[in-house]
C-alpha cells in the first residue's frame, strides 16, 4: 500500500513538472541535474575516508578479461550508454528541437559524451568506495566468526577471545585463511568454518535495485547522523528520476504533439500518458514486482532499445540519405562531417549493433534464461529459469516496444490511413535545411502547404531557410497543442 501510494504521488509530480512543457520542466531540471552532483560529491568525501573504500576502488580496476568475450557485457554496457545518455527514447531529439536552426549539434554531442563519460566515472568511485567498506564490514564479521568458532572448539586452548586474538594475530591468521593453511594448524576449524574471501564478497554485493536499496542503506546506517545522508541519497534518487521521466515524456508527447494525430491539448495529453503510465507501474507494487522489474528492464530494456537505435541509424543513414544528412550538418554547423563520420554511421555502427543483438539473442537463449530469485531456505539469491509465459510476456514487450516502426511504414507506403498533417508539420519544425526541403518536394501535402501558404514559405523554399530561424519557436509563443510553427488552416 506505500508502494502503491508513493507511486501515484511520484506521477503527480511527474505530471505537474511536465503539463507545461519545457516551460515547467526546464526549469524543474536545473534541481534534478544539479543536486546529484551536490549529493555524489558528498558521499565521495564521506566514504574516501571508510575503512575497506581503497580496497573496493582496487577491485574496480582490476578487470576480469575474461568476461570481454562475453556478447551480454558488450550489450549491457551498450545499454548502460543508452539510458544514461537518452538514445533511443526520442527525448533528446526532442529537446533538441527547441534549438536554434544553426545551434551547432556536433559540439553538443561531443559534450555530452564527454561529461557522460566522466559522470559515470565519478558515480562509480562512490558506489565502489561502499562497496569496499561493506565488504569490509562483512569480511570483518566473518574472520570473527571463524574465531568464536575457535573459542568454542578449543575452549581449553585459550581462556578468552581476547587471548585468541592476542595470540594469533588477525594478519597471521588472514594469511592461514587465504592460504588454507588452517586445516592442519586447526584440523576441527575445517568443518565449522567458511572461508573468508574478500574478493568474493565484494563480487556477490548486491547489483541493480539491491545495490541502491540495500547495500547504499546499510552502508548509511555507518555513517554519522544516518538520518541526514538517508534523506540525502533519496532525494537523489527522486531527483535521477524525475530527470529520466521528464526526458522519456517530452519525447512521446512532443512526438504525438507534432503529428497532428491526437489534437487534445497538451496538458490533457501528458495527463493520459502519465496515467497510463502509472496504472502500469502498479505492477510493479506487487510482491513480485521486484521479479516483474527485472523481466522488463532484461528484455525491453536492452533488446528493443538496441533494435530501435538500429532502425533509427538506418532511417537516416540510407533512407534519408547520408549525404543529405551531411548537408543539413554542414548548412547548420558550417563545417561538413569527416570520413569518420561517415563510416561509422554508415557501418561500424549499424554492425557493432547487429552483431551485439544477434550475439546476445543466442547467449540468452542457447540456455534457459534465468533471472535471480530468493531462496527460503539458504536465504540467498539463486537463478532461477523463466516459466514460459513470462517469457511470452517478454516477448510481446519487446514486439510492442518494435510495433510502432513497421506499422507507420505500412501506412504510409500503401496509403492505408491517410495522415494529412505530419509532413507539413515536419517541415515547418526542421526548418527545413535545403536537403529536407527537396525531399519533402515529393510529398502531395507538402505540394499544397507551398501553394496555399506561399508567403510564408519564402524563407524556406528552395534558396533555403532564413539563417535567423530557428527549429521551434519559444516555448513561450505555444498555446495548447499548437503552435504558430505549424500551417496555418486552410480554406
Amino acid at each position: 500500500m506505500h508502494m502503491t501510494v508513493c507511486l501515484v504521488l511520484a506521477w503527480i509530480l511527474i505530471y505537474l513538472c511536465v503539463m507545461k512543457g519545457i516551460k515547467s520542466s526546464g526549469k524543474v531540471m536545473y534541481i534534478t541535474a544539479t543536486f546529484p552532483y551536490v549529493v555524489t560529491t558528498a558521499f565521495l568525501v564521506r566514504s574516501s575516508t571508510l575503512e575497506g573504500a581503497m580496497d573496493g576502488l582496487y577491485y574496480m580496476i582490476s578487470p576480469d578479461l575474461n568476461r570481454l568475450f562475453d556478447p551480454e557485457v558488450w550489450l549491457d554496457a551498450a545499454t548502460q550508454i543508452f539510458f544514461s545518455m537518452g538514445l533511443g527514447f526520442g527525448g533528446l531529439i526532442a529537446f533538441g528541437s527547441y534549438n536554434e536552426l544553426k545551434n551547432n549539434c556536433v559540439k553538443d554531442t561531443v559534450y555530452l559524451s564527454i561529461a557522460n563519460l566522466l559522470t559515470s566515472l565519478y558515480t562509480a568511485i562512490v558506489v565502489f568506495c561502499v562497496i569496499g567498506f561493506m565488504g569490509h564490514q562483512t569480511y570483518m564479521d566473518c574472520l570473527d566468526n571463524d574465531y568464536k568458532t575457535l573459542m568454542t572448539l578449543y575452549p581449553h586452548k585459550y581462556g578468552s577471545l581476547e587471548e585468541l586474538k592476542t595470540s594469533i594475530k588477525l594478519d597471521e591468521y588472514i594469511f592461514w585463511m587465504e592460504h588454507q593453511f588452517h586445516h592442519s594448524e586447526f584440523p576441527l576449524l575445517s568443518n565449522a568454518s567458511r572461508y573468508c574471501n574478500y574478493k568474493d564478497i565484494i563480487a556477490s554485493s548486491a547489483q541493480g535495485t539491491g545495490l541502491a536499496f540495500v547495500v547504499f542503506t546499510e552502508a548509511i546506517l555507518q555513517f554519522p547522523f544516518p538520518p541526514l545522508w538517508a534523506v540525502l541519497f533519496f532525494l537523489m534518487l527522486l531527483m535521477l528520476g524525475l530527470g529520466s521521466m521528464f526526458g522519456t515524456l517530452e519525447g512521446v508527447i512532443t512526438s504525438l504533439n507534432d503529428s497532428h494525430v491526437i489534437t487534445v491539448k497538451k496538458p490533457v495529453l501528458t495527463a493520459v500518458l502519465c496515467g497510463t503510465a502509472c496504472v502500469i507501474g502498479l505492477l510493479f507494487t506487487t510482491r513480485a514486482g521486484q521479479y516483474w522489474v527485472s523481466l522488463f528492464d532484461h528484455f525491453a530494456g536492452s533488446y528493443a532499445l538496441m533494435c530501435i537505435a538500429f532502425f533509427e541509424i538506418i532511417a537516416v543513414i540510407y533512407v534519408y540519405g547520408y549525404r543529405r544528412f551531411l548537408n543539413d550538418l554542414e548548412f547548420m554547423t558550417t563545417e561538413r562531417p569527416g570520413k569518420y563520420w561517415t563510416i561509422t554511421w554508415r557501418f561500424v555502427s549499424p554492425v557493432i549493433m547487429l552483431i551485439l543483438f544477434f550475439s546476445s539473442i543466442i547467449k540468452s537463449f542457447s540456455h534457459h534464461p534465468v533471472y535471480s530469485a530468493y531462496d527460503p531456505i539458504t536465504t540467498a539469491q539463486v537463478d532461477t529459469a523463466y516459466p514460459a509465459w513470462a517469457l511470452f510476456v517478454a516477448l510481446m514487450l519487446v514486439s510492442l516496444a518494435l510495433a510502432p516502426t513497421p506499422f507507420i511504414y505500412f501506412v504510409r507506403k500503401f496509403k492505408i490511413w491517410k495522415i494529412e498533417g505530419d509532413i507539413p508539420a515536419a517541415s515547418k519544425c526542421l526548418g527545413s535545411t535545403p536537403s529536407t526541403t527537396y525531399m519533402l518536394k515529393s510529398e502531395p501535402s507538402f505540394n499544397r502547404m507551398v501553394e496555399s501558404t506561399a508567403s510564408e514559405l519564402q524563407t524556406i523554399g528552395m534558396n533555403g531557410p532564413s539563417t535567423n530561424g530557428s527549429a521551434r519557436n519559444s516555448e513561450n509563443d505555444r498555446k495548447g497543442n499548437g503552435s504558430n510553427r505549424h500551417p496555418p488552416k486552410r480554406n
